[in-house]
C-alpha cells in the first residue's frame, strides 16, 4: 500500500507532479472533489491543479515548472485568468466544481449530483449582447473587477403582467413639435404629463393612442409592456427606458425596464442592478429576438445558496 501512495503522480497537460506527503491519487480525488482517477495517478486540469499546488499538495516532477507564473503562463489561456478568480472563490467554500467551456459548473457537498448551479463568469469590461443574457437565462454571472473582486448575479426570463386595462380617448391628439396635446379628462389618466387644463403626451403615448406601430425595439417593447396591463412611465430619472407600475401610480413603481440593442458594456447593465436594488425595485432588460419580446432579470446576490439551480 505504501509503495502505491509513493507511486500516485498528479498529470496535468503532460505535466507531471508528485503528490506531497505520501497521499494518493484517491486521496486527493476523494478530499477535494477533483480530477479523474486513472489507474494509481490521477488526471487534473490546470484549475484544479493550481488548488493544490498553491495549497502544497503537488510538485512538479521538472524543476523547471516549480512556480506558480511558469504553470500559469504554460497552462493557462488567454482568458482564464478571470475565471481562475471565481473558480478559487468557489473551490474555497468547498464546491465541487466542473469546467465546460465558458462556465463553471458547481454542487455543494451532500447535494445531489444532478443540481448544478452554472455560473458564466465574465469581467467589469466585457461586452454584453443581449441574446447572451437570452441564452443563459436561469443561470448565473460572476463578475470579476480588475481588482479581483466577485458579484455574483443570477438571470431570469420574467413575465410582465399587471392590472390595467388601457382606455383610449375618443378624439385624437393635437401633435406640436413631436408631443401630443389632449385635454384633461383624457383616458387612460395616468399617461403624460398633466399641466393645468391640458395633458402632455411623449411622442410614444401619443404614437400608441393613434395607432402608429414603429418598428423600433424600444417602441415595441412599449406597446409589449401595455398590452399586459402595466402603467408605463418614462425611466428617465433611473437612467433606463421605462418604470412601470403593475397597480397604481400611488404606489412605487415595480420595475425599471431598460431596452438592450447590440452589445452592450457590462459595468453599464451591472451598474443599473445595483441602482434598482437600492430603490427596491426589480432591474428588467427587455430585447427582441426572433420577432418576440423577451424580458430578463438580473438580480445581485450575496452567496452560493441564493444561485439559480439547474436539473
Amino acid at each position: 500500500m505504501e509503495n502505491d501512495k509513493e507511486d500516485s503522480y498528479a498529470i496535468c497537460n503532460s505535466i507531471l507532479f508528485t503528490i506531497e506527503n505520501g497521499k494518493s491519487a484517491q486521496y486527493i480525488h476523494s478530499k477535494y472533489n477533483m480530477g479523474v482517477i486513472s489507474g494509481r495517478n490521477i488526471i487534473l486540469k490546470p484549475f484544479e491543479m493550481l488548488f493544490l499546488y498553491y495549497r502544497n499538495r503537488l510538485k512538479p516532477v521538472n524543476p523547471f515548472y516549480n512556480d506558480s507564473l511558469t504553470l500559469i503562463n504554460t497552462l493557462f489561456e488567454e482568458n482564464d485568468l478571470y475565471m481562475w478568480r471565481v473558480y478559487l472563490d468557489l473551490k474555497n467554500e468547498g464546491s465541487k466544481i466542473s469546467i465546460e467551456n465558458e462556465c463553471l459548473i458547481i454542487s455543494k457537498k451532500n447535494e445531489k449530483l444532478s443540481v448544478k448551479r452554472i455560473i458564466y463568469p465574465i469581467r467589469e469590461k466585457s461586452r454584453i449582447d443581449g441574446s447572451w443574457l437570452i441564452s443563459i437565462s436561469g443561470q448565473n454571472i460572476a463578475s470579476v473587477d480588475d481588482d479581483g473582486d466577485i458579484t455574483y448575479y443570477t438571470t431570469n426570463t420574467v413575465n410582465l403582467e399587471g392590472n390595467n386595462t388601457p382606455e383610449l380617448p375618443s378624439v385624437t391628439p393635437v401633435k406640436i413639435g413631436g408631443r401630443g396635446i389632449h385635454t384633461k379628462d383624457m383616458k387612460p389618466d395616468w399617461m403624460g404629463d398633466h399641466l393645468e387644463d391640458l395633458v402632455i403626451l411623449s411622442e410614444g403615448e401619443m404614437n400608441y393612442i393613434n395607432g402608429i406601430e414603429n418598428s423600433d425595439p424600444v417602441s415595441r417593447v412599449y406597446r409589449k409592456l401595455i398590452s399586459s396591463g402595466l402603467i408605463v412611465k418614462t425611466g428617465f430619472k433611473y437612467g433606463c427606458n421605462f418604470r412601470a407600475y403593475k397597480g397604481s401610480m400611488d404606489d412605487h413603481s415595480d420595475f425599471l425596464i431598460h431596452v438592450l440593442e447590440g452589445e452592450n458594456e457590462w459595468y453599464e447593465i451591472s451598474r443599473a442592478v445595483r441602482l434598482a436594488a437600492s430603490v427596491r425595485k426589480e432591474m428588467i432588460f427587455a430585447m427582441i429576438q426572433d420577432e418576440t419580446c423577451h424580458f430578463i432579470r438580473i438580480r445581485r446576490i450575496k452567496n452560493i445558496q441564493e444561485m439559480n439551480l439547474r436539473d
